[in-house]
């Protein structure tokens, strides 16, 4: 199992362990731990404020298109498919 990372090898010690040939073993990794920085925390806000809006957004959209009777076409004639439109 001290092959390459290439499509070969690794199809192989996949197929292998599926089948029960070769055993997978735990690799421990140490914890990546992120400064605390004024840029991060910028980032961070502003990652959560998009979230925000984002459900913020959806959830007026559907309480909008409950209004409207739902779906994606309203129930008003505006465009009926003839040449008028």
């Amino acid at each position: 199992l001290d092959s390459g990372v290439a499509y070969g090898p690794m199809s192989n010690l996949i197929a292998s362990v599926v089948q029960n040939k070769a055993t997978m073993s735990k690799v421990s990794t140490l914890p990546t731990i992120k400064t605390r920085t004024k840029k991060l925390e910028e980032e961070e806000r502003a990652k959560r404020q998009r979230r925000m809006d984002q459900q913020q957004r959806s959830s007026s959209s559907s309480s909008q298109q409950q209004k409207q009777g739902g779906g994606y076409f309203s129930s008003t004639t505006d465009n009926d498919g003839s040449a008028e439109g």
